[in-house]
């Protein structure tokens, strides 16, 4: 029993110690964070917008792994504000201190309405500087976004995907009634179709009908906009997803899709151009977009103010 309790007291005490020092790594941690100079923004400055992130409608506190991996120069926060990033572009696009906008890197998650608005804040930039949009390999989202840029690259073994738009649901209702599963619901309405597949095997009519007129219209807004963006008619692209679909770097210059083929470091000499830089030079004076956004602007003024509530997430019973 003596030699039980020996070692649970120092069980106890290896625990106690080892959260203590957790605890104060943790929270010295925090103090050089926030100790930290505030960032400024370089002269002749490209603002680098990485689009590996998602957009959210509203603002939202990074988690604690997303602060502290952001701080330490683990890249930028995963969920950006939409708000938050046009207000950033269309400041930096008056900012004398920027020279240029460089998009790179694939959205996680966006909406067709958060992209229109994110492309038309690209292209008022755009309007006053050169944007620069490169990509191992072009998504229709992403490119979306980059098709009306300066200069469009794609990398030598790089692909870019033209191949329209699919809904591919699926149905657990044979399923569920072979382990003796029985789902009850109550519907209202032939477009209700929330449930289906829930209760059946097969896409109704109805549903069929709805989902292929959403994908018509985004698929027609994608088409009528990088046709725009390209010089091309919307037919032209749509023959190129009839009959090509996924296509190799060579194929996408040919069709005038993107304006030059080139790997990373020919594109990071464009780069250093605009910020009055040499080829030679290891590095060139550079802000991304996340950075620059937490940089306070000039002051608002005018009394009048308009607060905007954003309410995100399921609708659901309860409070």
């Amino acid at each position: 029993m003596k030699d039980f309790f020996k070692s649970f007291f120092a069980t106890l005490l290896a625990l106690m110690v080892a959260g203590g020092l957790a605890f104060v790594l943790f929270f010295g941690l925090l103090a050089v964070i926030g100790s930290s100079g505030k960032p400024t923004v370089p002269g002749k400055a490209v603002l680098v917008f990485d689009l590996d992130t998602s957009l959210s409608d509203g603002e939202r506190d990074p988690e604690p792994s997303e602060a502290i991996s952001e701080a330490m120069g683990g890249g930028g926060a995963r969920s950006q504000a939409l708000p938050v990033v046009i207000e950033a572009l269309d400041r930096a696009a008056s900012d004398s201190r920027i020279t240029a906008l460089f998009l790179t890197g694939s959205l996680q998650g966006a909406g067709p309405a958060q992209l229109r608005e994110l492309r038309e804040a690209i292209q008022r930039f755009k309007a006053k500087k050169p944007v620069l949009a490169y990509n191992l390999g072009w998504a229709k989202r992403d490119y979306y976004l980059a098709a009306g840029a300066t200069t469009v690259f794609i990398n030598p073994f790089g692909e870019m995907e033209v191949n329209g738009l699919a809904s591919e649901p699926m149905f657990f209702g044979e399923a569920f009634k072979k382990y003796g599963v029985e789902v009850q619901v109550t519907r209202v309405g032939k477009y209700k179709s929330a449930v289906e597949p829930f209760i059946t095997d097969r896409m109704s009519e109805p549903n069929r009908e709805q989902v292929q007129k959403l994908l018509d219209d985004i698929w027609g807004e994608w088409k009528d906009t990088v046709a725009r963006d390209r010089k091309k008619e919307p037919a032209d692209l749509q023959a190129i997803a009839d009959e090509r679909g996924l296509i190799e770097a060579e194929g996408p210059r040919k069709l005038g899709l993107v304006d030059r083929i080139a790997p990373y470091d020919e594109v990071l000499d464009e780069l250093k151009k605009l910020a009055g830089k040499q080829p030679k030079d290891k590095d060139f004076p550079q802000i991304s977009l996340t950075t620059y956004a937490g940089i306070p602007g000039e002051a608002k003024t005018g009394k009048a103010r308009i607060a905007v509530l954003v309410a995100e997430g399921e609708i659901v019973d309860g409070d």
